[in-house]
């Protein structure tokens, strides 16, 4: 096996130890340490971390933060670092570089590291003290990493691992993972972060039976807006990732950014398109007050189970509508969006012939084509193509005209895909062109933006097709 077979499959099981830990610090916030859940996500961390140490041996491994990432082997953790926002946040706010953890990491470490990093610190940056402080809470097999001896440690530079440890000191970003860390560095990433760290502190919130906060929401997606003006394929790449998503919050995400998109070819207003982002952004809000059992199911779901699942739509309504602001487009999305569009079909039940909402139809739309081009455990994701046959197959479960409109504003290669040129060269899509066959590309390497011509022999290149497994991109996967 090569040594970058060997590098990605470290970096892979890294990343499954970091998703559960993460799991278990979001259910510690809203659950008591011996509740089933907390355990159940404690014991799959600690599962996963086994599993790191039986296939590669060694003492420990180290995590480095740089930025907005997390970083093994000098490699940005994409994937999970969309979702470690609290827990890079946590070492940020102490001012550490990074993490060890030894093989005998128990339950008590896990505990200790989850208060430590909620705590507020007690003082400047210290490593000696940020280590005393762990062991007072009876860690004895996680350490704070040494601060890097300059001062501030430079963009993209990594923690150091120490003798025996798996980790690294090489630059942060030897993979271009077909243009996503790149993108991603130049301002996409921490505001594609704001939105799932929103998603997952108000779904602590409803939760625990707290209103929900929709002015933080708008701002989070009036962050996204800006971003999006000035890295829209940043973004849409962040949103193809697929690993970080336990909890659905990369579905909401994606819907969010499709919804603004769709919002900027049908709305004057940038108030609502800003409005109909955030309908996207928490449409889905309702699962939070789900059986986590049901919820959380990687099996067949039977005829009960599903008439569970069906109320998350009437408890979205329900937290939209006692939220500490009222939008009766929020509520309108999340009530409407498996309802057909005259309001006859799908759930939950309204009154006969009341149609459903423009907001809710439009929602609908989003929801639906991020599911299928999204891969699910039975199954690949769909292509933008065979996404729009289906949802053209489903008649008038869907509103016409507006899934026209949509396909034109998407694109047949929507931005933040990768295809592959008739002149051999790989390419992102940056933005959509005349027709929706003919998008703008930029090149990698040499970072030409080419306009696609349509049809052969327009004095450019085409394109040949879609790059191949490109939601996880080859380069570095998690």
């Amino acid at each position: 096996m090569s040594g970058e077979d060997d590098r990605s499959r470290k970096n892979k099981a890294v990343s499954g130890f970091v998703k559960e830990l993460v799991l278990f610090m979001a259910n510690s916030r809203l659950y008591e340490a011996t509740h089933p859940r907390v355990q159940e996500t404690m014991d799959r961390a600690r599962a996963e971390k086994e599993k790191y140490f039986q296939e590669f041996g060694g003492k420990s491994f180290s995590l480095g933060v740089a930025g907005d990432f997390l970083v093994f082997q000098g490699e940005p953790l994409l994937g999970v670092s969309i979702s470690a926002v609290d827990f890079i946040g946590g070492l940020a706010a102490r001012g550490l570089t990074g993490l060890s953890f030894s093989r005998g990491l128990d339950a008590q470490d896990l505990q200790a590291l989850c208060t430590f990093l909620s705590g507020t610190p007690a003082g400047p940056p210290d490593q000696a003290l940020a280590n005393k402080e762990l062991a007072d809470l009876g860690c004895h097999n996680i350490r704070v990493l040494r601060k890097s001896p300059d001062g501030p440690r430079p963009e993209g530079a990594v923690a150091t691992a120490g003798p025996g440890e798996e980790g690294g000191s090489e630059p942060a970003g030897a993979s271009s993972q077909h243009f996503a860390v790149d993108l991603a560095a130049e301002g996409a990433l921490p505001a594609y972060q704001g939105m799932i760290s929103y998603l997952q502190r108000q779904g602590v919130r409803v939760s625990r039976g707290e209103a929900l906060e929709v002015s933080l929401g708008r701002k989070c997606v009036e962050k996204v807006r800006e971003t999006m003006r000035r890295d829209s394929p940043g973004l849409f790449r962040l949103a193809r990732y697929d690993q970080y998503d336990p909890m659905a919050l990369g579905h909401s995400a994606g819907v969010c950014l499709l919804c603004l998109r769709l919002g900027e070819g049908l709305l004057e207003r940038e108030e609502d398109i800003v409005r109909l982002g955030l309908a996207g952004l928490v449409h889905d809000i309702g699962n939070n007050r789900l059986p986590f059992d049901i919820f959380m199911s990687q099996e067949k779901l039977d005829s009960s189970q599903w008439v569970t699942v069906e109320k998350h739509c009437d408890y979205g309504a329900e937290i939209l509508a006692t939220a500490d602001e009222v939008d009766s487009w929020l509520v309108a999305a999340a009530f409407g969006h498996h309802r057909a569009p005259a309001g006859e079909e799908g759930y939950p039940q309204a009154l006969p012939g009341c149609p459903i909402s423009t907001i809710a139809r439009l929602v609908k739309i989003c929801d639906i084509f991020e599911a299928l081009t999204a891969p699910r455990s039975h199954r690949r994701a769909f292509t933008p193509v065979e996404a729009y046959r289906l949802m053209l197959d489903m008649g008038e479960q869907l509103d016409r005209g507006l899934l026209k409109r949509f396909i034109s504003l998407i694109g047949i290669y929507p931005v933040g895909y990768t295809v592959m040129l008739t002149d051999g060269r790989e390419a992102l899509v940056v933005a959509q062109g005349d027709r929706p066959e003919c998008p703008q590309v930029l090149t990698e390497g040499a970072g030409d933006r080419i306009c696609i011509a349509s049809g052969t022999g327009r004095g450019g290149p085409g394109i040949m097709a879609l790059v191949e497994g490109d939601r996880a991109p080859a380069a570095n996967p998690v």
